[in-house]
């Protein structure tokens, strides 16, 4: 999203105002009080702040009225299991008696797993990085009682040091504003908002589509491309899959040699891990040297794509064995013995001299035979459906490639278990996430994509069920969260209280729903007996990407796949656009 400077000076100071200097309130000798509302959740993130001092509500109708009732603030904490800095942050505040007496006092804490919740991440996270202008987890957010943010940021040290303002002191401040001024906080809060909104949903003008949008793409990537290191703009790096893909879409030419490349720089540096195979989630250097050492099931499910494209088109047997210890490891380390994947591996792990949780320790041993002596770093064992329906597809994708007929049959049995344990067969309703045989919020948009997608996938090796599936899930999707004024698809659903709802069509390391649905649709379009239904729903689809997409098609990689078969698959479309 591109911002005008007069925009963003504007938000940034409505963000600065509310953290303007106040007295800090003393606070009263109070004893501290337990998160145990959150020792029965299904997310093993929140089992984890379970036993701090912290007052920790789960998100949810029984927090907002108490802080109406109270007339309190919101402190929330947005993370994840296996993030490094979200148990630094833990350690140091949140099971700092001091620092809780302060939050369970002046504010109703809220303690979040942006995996089963990614539309509360997503909506926090767009308002941290519009107003700070960078976010990053774990997200801390101080909101007004109905959840509208107000303040928000990434890590905050318990005390104010080295030029980092502390969690302790910036909430005195926050507690004294609202205290004195809640009128003109709210009122802000509004304005704030209404422009925050008008910048993510920008009116945009009706343009035809335009196939060469795909051609931009890939020359876009290219300019970015780091050819000393692999890879595309400044650190941090994560490992993407969608430019990668794009990118190897031929299979000769100066694009594939750049993806190739990358892909080979990017597997012999600390970004992959040497011994066990898989990648870590990021690099905080561009050499891919300096690793967070959290490995998600997304990146390896995605990632594997890529090396599976780069065998196909070059031959090399270097991304075959590359693919090939990706896929043990995640066997080896990731698949739950009730079926599924975890979610992720955690960065830290017990260092056996200190007895302390320090990061990336288990992965700095010198063979497996030294690591196998170390406690491996905990697992968050929920099963997320999307992820697991993108590692359901990649199984196809590698049973095919590499002829090796127990992928096939790995990924049949692992969506068995998807459809058994994560869908209601009575109505057709889908699951975000499952654990120890209990089954845990609405499935999203992304998530019905992608089970779509895995059921498409498997259709021609495993028969017609998977091609009704599919459609079934597809017409779910459409019931639930097609837009039917504009076209695409929201994100969340209309009945959640989130301050706004999103519909995204940019990808990041993982593809939106707009670009997996965009594959979907295509695919349907061909080989479904309503194609006409698809058909026509895939042209509204197209019309309000295209002026979405028109000026940065690079950031819709995903989507940019299947762009050309959109031109094939709807010739009226496109020459009813281009003639206006």
């Amino acid at each position: 999203m591109i911002f005008h400077k007069s925009d963003r000076q504007t938000l940034l100071a409505w963000s600065l105002m509310l953290t303007a200097l106040f007295t800090y309130p003393s606070f009263a000798n109070e004893p501290p009080t337990s998160g145990w509302r959150l020792s029965d959740s299904s997310s093993p993130y929140l089992q984890l702040h379970a036993d701090n001092p912290v007052t920790w509500y789960p998100w949810g109708p029984e927090a907002f009225a108490k802080a109406r009732q109270e007339g309190k603030l919101l402190f929330i904490s947005i993370g994840y299991f296996s993030c490094h800095w979200c148990h630094v942050m833990a350690r140091e505040s949140f099971a700092n008696p001091e620092i809780a007496q302060v939050l369970n006092r002046d504010f109703i804490a809220i303690k979040v797993d942006r995996e089963q919740r990614p539309d509360i991440d997503s909506a926090y996270m767009q308002f941290v990085t519009l107003t700070n202008g960078v976010g990053g987890w774990p997200l801390t957010i101080w909101a007004l009682p109905d959840a509208s943010p107000l303040v928000g940021g990434s890590y905050f040290p318990p005390h104010t040091k080295e030029g980092k303002e502390g969690l302790l002191e910036l909430s005195g401040k926050i507690q004294a504003l609202w205290a004195t001024q809640p009128a003109e906080l709210r009122n802000k809060s509004q304005v704030l908002l209404a422009q925050l909104s008008q910048h993510l949903a920008p009116p945009v003008s009706s343009l035809p589509f335009d196939v060469r949008l795909v051609n931009r793409a890939e020359q876009a990537l290219t300019e970015q491309y780091d050819a000393a290191t692999g890879g595309f703009g400044p650190a941090p790096r994560f490992p993407e899959a969608g430019p990668l893909l794009l990118l190897l879409r031929n299979s000769s030419g100066s694009y594939a040699s750049i993806a190739l490349q990358s892909l080979k720089q990017m597997g012999n540096a600390e970004i992959y891990d040497q011994l066990g195979g898989g990648f870590h989630r990021y690099a905080q250097d561009v050499q891919w040297n300096d690793p967070h050492f959290e490995k998600m099931l997304y990146d390896q499910a995605l990632m594997l794509r890529a090396y599976l494209r780069a065998y196909e088109v070059s031959h090399d047997s270097y991304y075959k064995n590359k693919a090939e210890q990706m896929l043990a490891f995640v066997q080896r380390e990731m698949q739950a013995k009730e079926g599924g994947w975890f979610a992720s591996l955690s960065a830290e792990s017990k260092n056996l001299e200190t007895g302390e949780m320090e990061e990336g320790g288990y992965y700095k041993a010198e063979s497996m035979q030294s690591r196998s002596h170390r406690p491996p770093p905990p697992a968050d064992d929920k099963v997320i459906l999307a992820w697991n329906a993108w590692m359901v597809t990649t199984l196809v994708q590698a049973a095919q490639l590499l002829d090796k007929p127990e992928y096939r049959e790995l990924a049949v049995k692992q969506m068995e278990f998807l459809v058994r344990n994560l869908s209601d067969a009575s109505t057709g309703e889908l699951y975000r996430s499952w654990r120890s045989g209990r089954r845990d919020v609405h499935a999203f948009a992304t998530d019905y994509a992608s089970m779509v997608q895995a059921a498409l996938a498997l259709y021609p090796i495993a028969g017609e069920r998977w091609l009704q599936l599919a459609e079934q899930w597809m017409d779910r999707q459409v019931d639930l969260f097609w837009d039917e004024k504009e076209g695409g698809f929201w994100e969340g659903r209309e009945t959640e209280s989130l301050w706004i709802r999103e519909k995204p069509y940019a990808d990041s390391v993982m593809p939106s729903v707009n670009s997996l649905s965009l594959g979907n649709l295509v695919a349907l379009s061909e080989v479904s007996a309503s194609k006409q239904k698809y058909a026509e729903r895939l042209a509204m689809q197209v019309r309000w990407l295209s002026p979405r997409l028109i000026r940065q098609p690079e950031l819709a990689t995903f989507a940019m796949l299947h762009w050309e078969s959109v031109g094939s698959l709807l010739p009226k479309f496109v020459e009813a656009g281009q003639s206006k």
